[in-house]
């Protein structure tokens, strides 16, 4: 009986206000379409795997079919449900590229055309690095900034700058190694940082922010200072007036004996 009222439904809504007709190839179209997409949208970046896909109703749709794979001939999709909503909530995937479609189907359950193919690529935020030196507040005299290695990074961003804010670093790098040394920093206090990258280009939380000072030359004169040097040279002297003194007075004796 249910199915009797469902049919003359259908048919009654083709002819009522000639509002749509089935002789139209639009109005068809429109009926049975396969569904517009609507999230997530292609080429999309979607975090841990936490997802609600949406697309839009299709005129006498019953049911709708969702499929998410890892390939795009879904061959072993890791999703396919049905719902009679046109959103459908899946959580739980990993990090990588998937692709969605959906169609929608009769009150019979006969499927219609599946809608195109998006992609998306599900990945979790990069933790912020672990810093290792110098220590904060650390006085140098050579400077190499030291941080972990991340899980998922595959470069890191280095920010070394003279405010807390960092609105005009100073060293602004990017590198694959955890290291990094500076040679071009004058005396001064500064304040450094490092962000990680994931093979997509997305950016993980920055780390810490630790300070340092670059020192001059210690104020300690050192072995080989001029000043030093100035001493050395008044012993010198000394020692060689001495000797000198030491010569004349032996030739004075020596003159001495022809008197």
């Amino acid at each position: 009986m249910k199915s009797i009222v469902l049919i003359l439904l259908i048919v009654g809504s083709f002819t009522v206000n000639n509002t749509i007709s089935l002789g139209s190839e639009n109005n068809l179209k429109q009926i049975f379409d396969t569904p517009q997409m609507v999230s997530p949208t292609n080429g999309s970046f979607v975090v841990n795997g936490n997802i609600t896909f949406q697309w839009e109703k299709v005129g006498l749709a019953f049911f709708y079919q969702i499929q998410v794979s890892e390939d795009k001939e879904f061959a072993n999709p890791v999703v396919d449900n049905y719902t009679v909503d046109t959103s459908f909530n899946v959580s739980g995937l990993a990090d990588r590229s998937y692709y969605w479609r959906v169609r929608g189907g009769d009150y019979t359950g006969i499927p219609w055309h599946w809608s195109e193919a998006w992609y998306f690529v599900v990945f979790t935020p990069l933790s912020p690095p672990i810093l290792i030196s110098p220590d904060n507040g650390a006085k140098l005299t050579d400077v190499t900034l030291k941080w972990q290695s991340l899980q998922g990074a595959i470069k890191y961003h280095v920010q070394v700058s003279e405010s807390q804010t960092f609105q005009n670093p100073v060293i602004s790098e990017t590198l694959s190694s955890t290291s990094l040394t500076i040679t071009s920093l004058d005396e001064g206090t500064y304040f450094w940082r490092v962000q990680g990258e994931d093979q997509y280009g997305n950016l993980g939380e920055w780390s810490e922010m630790r300070q340092f000072s670059v020192m001059g030359i210690s104020s300690s004169t050192p072995v080989g200072s001029t000043e030093n040097q100035g001493g050395i040279n008044s012993v010198f002297l000394l020692m060689s007036l001495i000797f000198v003194a030491i010569i004349i007075r032996r030739k004075s004796h020596d003159f001495s004996q022809y008197y």
